[in-house]
């Protein structure tokens, strides 16, 4: 058996030459000076030749539920559908037991999406933050003026806050998905993990409360629901590879016990036109149209200029290919997350 797994070694190790290679560790090298990024606890054992067992579906929400403000009841329903798909699982060993890995990613998706609903109807997170907004583009443009004011007053005692506050009101005014955008890149890496953040500073604690005060959005049950089924649809299909039908079907069950919502949608809807709705508590909701593009092929371009063009980003941090994923499959991005409590920092 040795000898095919040096055969298969040697045919692929050339992939990547040693620029590219270095190119990947100085990459995250980069990363890591902006950003705390995170592994699979150093406990967890994954064990791929394991087989799954339905024991092991009870031991997952028993954990994830110990670890949560927000409960995912084991309904009969959510039950069933997970049991479908269980066979596609792969068995992670955590404080002495048996787990299912990607069943707890997808209750991770679940607790993301209920607390997006629950934030959006929470009176007091959405007090002072644009959330509350009625009509968007004249109130942007009126608070754009008020905060610009502020910020060149000398005896503003947060002026940095307050021009942070005139950009992204300004942009909110000019481009309202483009922002949102941007807010969702932060939301993906998260507002705490920045270590410009970190060093506990007023300014530092400023500016995460500005940026938040932008995460902020007014999403409905039916809104969560779509975003749901393209989330879990993603991760069934194209990380634990279920085919088309099971993973569709199996969605679609999992939406309606979670939010007793009967959806329709074929397979081939689910997936295009992607866009993110809204960001709201660093929760992303996801859109996504069966007709019309949010951001078409040219506003890609012209927007992916801009971000080079105004170093909105520094694309030797934040290479372009992490930005064009954004724009092109934002799901693959956001299904790499993983909840925080399978998570260490890496040093």
């Amino acid at each position: 058996m040795s000898k095919p797994k040096q055969v298969h070694k040697n045919k692929y190790s050339h992939w990547y030459s040693n620029d590219q290679t270095n190119y990947i560790f100085d990459l995250q090298k980069s990363l890591l000076s902006e950003i705390q990024l995170y592994k699979l606890n150093d406990e967890i054992k994954i064990y791929k030749y394991v087989k799954p067992d339905l024991i092991y579906l009870g031991n997952t929400f028993d954990l994830f539920n110990s670890f949560s403000e927000i409960k995912v009841d084991k309904s009969r329903g959510l039950k069933s559908a997970l049991e479908s798909v269980c066979r596609h699982d792969v068995v992670m060993n955590f404080q002495g037991q048996n787990f299912l890995y990607h069943t707890y990613k997808v209750l991770g998706f679940i607790r993301e999406t209920l607390e997006a609903l629950r934030l959006s109807k929470d009176k007091k997170f959405q007090k002072g933050t644009i959330g509350l907004y009625t009509r968007h583009t004249q109130t942007h443009r009126s608070r754009y003026r008020k905060s610009i004011k502020y910020a060149f007053d000398s005896e503003t005692t947060s002026q940095g806050a307050e021009l942070v506050k005139a950009i992204l009101h300004k942009n909110m005014y000019l481009n309202e998905k483009l922002t949102k955008h941007y807010l969702s890149i932060i939301a993906l890496f998260g507002v705490d993990n920045f270590k410009l953040f970190k060093n506990g500073s007023s300014e530092s604690k400023t500016l995460k409360r500005t940026l938040k005060m932008f995460m902020s959005g007014r999403v409905d049950k039916e809104d969560c629901a779509n975003s749901l089924l393209a989330v879990l649809y993603y991760y069934l299909r194209f990380k634990m590879r279920i085919d088309s039908e099971l993973a569709l079907s199996t969605t679609k069950g999992i939406v309606f016990d979670i939010f007793g919502v009967a959806k329709k949608y074929e397979s081939s809807e689910l997936l295009k036109n992607l866009y993110v709705k809204e960001v709201i508590g660093e929760n992303i909701i996801f859109g996504f149209s069966t007709k019309t593009q949010s951001i078409c092929l040219s506003q890609r371009a012209r927007y992916r200029n801009k971000i080079i063009e105004h170093q909105i980003v520094d694309t030797k941090k934040f290479p372009m290919f992490i930005i064009d994923e954004t724009f092109n499959n934002p799901l693959r991005l956001h299904t790499l997350s993983t909840p925080s409590e399978l998570l260490q920092e890496i040093v």
